[in-house]
């Protein structure tokens, strides 16, 4: 028998296999890459051998398989898709941005209607408030001099805004000449906030007002003064009522010195009177006195019980006639005399009182019933006579 041969082609193959009759192998449609051909051989009593041929084989695949055909391709590929991605960036960026735009350019409108729609309303509150008040709202600018007058200055200052505000004139206007200095040294207060002047004006008609005007400075966002804002207050009738009760206070004073004088001449009058009256009465008690006093030493060994108590009240009628004498003079020096003050029983003053008018002979029995009455400060003598 012959030689045997087989052969493995490493890469394709994945067993050994063994040539035909023709002792030839033919490979087709191999992908390119690396391959070892590997043969081995058998005597002819099927010994196979361990030496082996090898041959390295290179399949070199054609131009539009290699790897730079494909990197080529690649890159080509990436770079169309970069190339569509950017322009389709490109197109949504222009587009994106017009839209943008659109949104800014609406969104700016809608700011702007909103804008102007609120200044509307703040423009009208403002001159809803401004209309509605007494009260003279005056706004000036640091540039161009006053710029708003309210309605009320038609009322009080007796002109039109307008014509004030087309002249161009300084605030304030038509400031009586007596006060003008004083009003133009405290103009420059306005842009500090501490402008507040009284002052008189003169209107068309010759009438003379009073106005309080205040003012205060309005900052723009850098902080510094572009406006001042005022409020001017016709204050006429406050200062007429004010005149008037210095007028009334002032006769007021008149009478209470009038009258004080003819309070004082009548205590005069009435201590001399009294004094007059108590040194009239004084001769006639002093005889009464001192002749009760006689007739006890005389017949007071004659006279009984009941007599005895007759000429005891007597006396003391007469003692008790001086004392009321001495009070009445007492209270006519009240007016230019200080009081005696001192704590006073009541309780003990009202009952002596009430000794004092127990009932002579004949006359009707009372019964006096005193309560508990605290002590004071006073005078006795003339909470006496108030008793």
């Amino acid at each position: 028998s012959r030689v045997q041969y087989r052969f493995k082609l490493e890469g394709f193959d994945t067993e050994w296999r063994t040539p035909g009759p023709e002792r030839r192998a033919t490979f087709t449609n191999l992908d390119p890459g690396r391959y070892r051909l590997r043969v081995k051989a058998a005597n002819a009593d099927g010994v196979w051998s361990d030496a082996e041929v090898a041959l390295d084989v290179t399949i070199v695949p054609p131009w539009w398989q290699s790897w730079w055909f494909r990197i080529g391709i690649l890159l080509a590929v990436l770079c169309g898709a970069v190339g569509v991605g950017w322009v389709v960036s490109a197109h949504r960026a222009r587009r994106a941005r017009h839209e943008l735009e659109l949104a800014n350019e609406r969104m700016r409108a809608a700011e702007a209607r909103r804008a102007e729609a609120a200044l509307r309303e703040s423009e009208r509150r403002f001159r809803q408030v401004t209309e509605g008040i007494g009260e003279v709202f005056w706004l000036s600018d640091v540039r161009q001099g006053v710029i708003y007058l309210s309605p009320a200055y038609r009322r009080v200052w007796g002109r039109q805004p307008e014509a004030f505000l087309e002249a161009g004139g300084t605030w304030p206007g038509d400031v009586h000449p007596a006060d003008a200095e004083r009003v133009r040294a405290a103009v420059p207060l306005q842009v500090s906030g501490q402008y507040d002047v009284e002052y008189r004006i003169v209107r068309p008609d010759g009438e003379e007002r009073w106005i309080h005007d205040r003012a205060f400075a309005i900052a723009d966002d850098g902080g510094a003064v572009s406006r001042i804002a005022g409020i001017a207050e016709d204050i006429t009738s406050q200062k007429r009522a004010a005149e008037a009760i210095q007028r009334l206070n002032r006769e007021l004073d008149d009478r209470v010195r009038d009258r004080t004088a003819q309070l004082q001449a009548a205590n005069e009058e009435l201590e001399a009177f009294a004094y007059s009256v108590s040194h009239d009465l004084r001769a006639p008690l002093r005889h009464i006195h001192g002749f009760v006093g006689l007739l006890q030493t005389r017949i007071d060994a004659t006279l009984d019980e009941q007599g005895r108590h007759y000429m005891a009240c007597i006396s003391e009628s007469s003692s008790r006639m001086g004392g009321l004498i001495d009070d009445l003079l007492s209270f006519s020096r009240m007016a230019r005399e200080r009081f005696s003050r001192s704590t006073v029983d009541l309780k003990t003053l009202v009952e002596q009182v009430v000794g004092e008018l127990a009932p002579g002979p004949g006359e009707r029995s009372v019964r006096w019933r005193v309560g508990a009455l605290p002590e004071v400060a006073g005078d006795a003598a003339m909470l006496r006579l108030v008793f």
